[in-house]
């Protein structure tokens, strides 16, 4: 095994057919630094991108796991790299392939999908596929001209994609070459690039980072609160308080009349967090008879009881912090639609008083409620632990 800067000499040694007057100059020797050429790389992510910017952001976004990634390129050796046609939809990234090629002369115009895999010089490379971190790479890269393409995944539809850089500098910062960068949607302004990246260029051992794809799927859900004026409007300028812990469930409204029938197919539960919010993602925005659109019904389950009797108040249907039907509220998701945060849900229990004393604290909630809060989390809201508690506040 050659060791990477080990120093090999070469001889050299020439004869003539011809005499000759000096031999002394017919042999020769040299030392070579022998420095093994270091391998390159590619690297990205896929996430839900909840702002639609194609930018990572961990605070509020979430990996996509399990996502198919192909890469196509050709290198400094002539080699020409590309999936297999094991799947019709790798036809169409072929396809789409050439014509890159065609437009950089690597093939002449017309080259179809079968001459292009005949060649000697066509490599097949295998998908891989995102991991829990919603992130993929290619390794092994020899220097040369690569594109990342991404498999539309089901359910989901893409917020564009956005080519990623080399390295940083010193202080941290991402060092951006647009001659040598990877060009997304982000960067070229053209939708039809959503699903690659194109045009990495690698050099000797260099790496491409942050080569992401965003998705954006179907986002049902809202807010559970307690409604202190009753009046089926979340103002908490005026006492209304998230409600923590409460169950909620969603069900796909299987013969679309926008109500919970007893056909109506469960899919998913959850519980409100501290602020009161609940939120359904990764939901499918066209259903199998494929309508255009996905229809839900929401209800509020409430199995352990936190707000048994309340008074379930009502808004204005359909609008964004209104109260609407606990018993099943029916929300629709589709392309142009995705997200639907109309779901809120307001409760009342009839036998309790807002506190007349509030001590406003530096969110512009009550002690008080604060303490309502609490109580409805342990699941006594409308116990006699809470009635106990108001009446010997009044005491």
């Amino acid at each position: 095994m050659i060791i990477n800067n080990t120093i090999i000499r070469n001889r050299v040694d020439i004869e003539t057919t011809t005499p000759e007057t000096n031999i002394m100059d017919n042999s020769d020797t040299a030392d070579t630094r022998v420095r093994l050429r270091d391998v390159s790389s590619i690297q990205g992510r896929v996430f839900y991108d909840r702002d639609e910017d194609v930018y990572y952001d961990p605070t509020t976004e979430f990996p996509l796991e399990g996502i198919e990634m192909i890469m196509t390129g050709y290198d400094m050796f002539s080699n020409i790299y590309g999936p297999s046609t094991e799947f019709t939809f790798y036809q169409s990234i072929l396809e789409e392939f050439i014509e890159i090629l065609t437009v950089e002369g690597i093939v002449t115009a017309g080259t179809t999908v079968e001459e292009l895999m005949s060649l000697s010089n066509y490599r097949t490379v295998d998908a891989v596929y995102t991991d829990f971190a919603g992130e993929y790479s290619f390794t092994g890269l020899n220097p040369g001209t690569y594109n990342i393409h991404e498999i539309q995944p089901f359910n989901y539809y893409s917020t564009g994609s956005r080519g990623g850089f080399a390295g940083y500098d010193t202080e941290g910062n991402p060092v951006y070459d647009s001659s040598r960068d990877g060009t997304g949607s982000a960067q070229s302004g053209n939708f039809d690039d959503a699903n690659i990246i194109r045009r990495i260029i690698l050099g000797d051992g260099e790496g491409s980072m942050e080569n992401n794809f965003g998705e954006k799927g179907g986002l049902v859900g809202d807010q559970v609160f307690f409604d202190a004026d009753r009046n089926g409007i979340y103002e908490p300028e005026k006492g209304d308080m998230p409600l923590m812990g409460i169950e909620v469930t969603l069900f796909a409204d299987i013969n679309q009349d926008e109500q919970l029938d007893e056909g109506d197919r469960a899919m998913k539960t959850t519980i409100t967090n501290e602020y009161g919010l609940y939120f359904f993602h990764d939901l499918e925005i066209d259903d199998p008879g494929g309508d255009g659109d996905f229809d839900y019904i929401v209800s509020v389950t409430d199995q352990r009881d936190v707000i048994v009797n309340a008074e379930n108040t009502r808004g204005l249907l359909g609008v964004n912090d209104h109260s609407q039907d606990a018993l099943g509220y029916w929300a629709a998701v589709d392309r142009n639609n995705p997200v639907n945060l109309t779901a809120d849900f307001g409760f009342y229990h009839a036998s309790m008083e807002v506190p007349e004393e509030r001590v406003d604290d530096e969110l512009g909630r009550t002690g008080e409620a604060i303490l309502w809060v609490l109580l409805s989390s342990l699941g006594v809201l409308c116990g006699s632990g809470a009635r106990q508690y108001w009446k010997n506040k009044k005491e």
